[in-house]
């Protein structure tokens, strides 16, 4: 997992779409807590196609494990996890 400053969070997923292709949604998810994170992602998922992918900014510090877990249940890939001076973590997850 990388360390990037907060100061270049902003629109951080959208800069660097190239690194893992095109993305199909970005969740601000900083500030919701435990569940809320995971089932927010798990709707926004359930609309998309089969190898699309999603952004999620979150700063629940459960989320590194719960998002993780998630995916393995649920047979959706997490492509990347990206943490902001330990307060925000991205979450570049594609859909199964």
């Amino acid at each position: 997992m990388s360390e990037i400053k907060a100061s270049d969070f902003t629109g951080w997923c959208e800069a660097n779409q190239e690194a893992w292709g095109s993305l199909h949604g970005t969740l601000d998810l900083r500030g919701a807590l435990c569940p809320l994170p995971v089932l927010k992602i798990r709707k926004a998922i359930a609309s998309l196609s089969s190898g699309e992918r999603l952004c999620a900014y979150v700063s629940d510090p459960a989320a590194q494990i719960d998002i993780p877990h998630y995916c393995h249940e649920s047979g959706n890939r997490l492509v990347r996890q990206v943490s902001f001076d330990a307060e925000v973590r991205v979450f570049i997850l594609e859909k199964a």
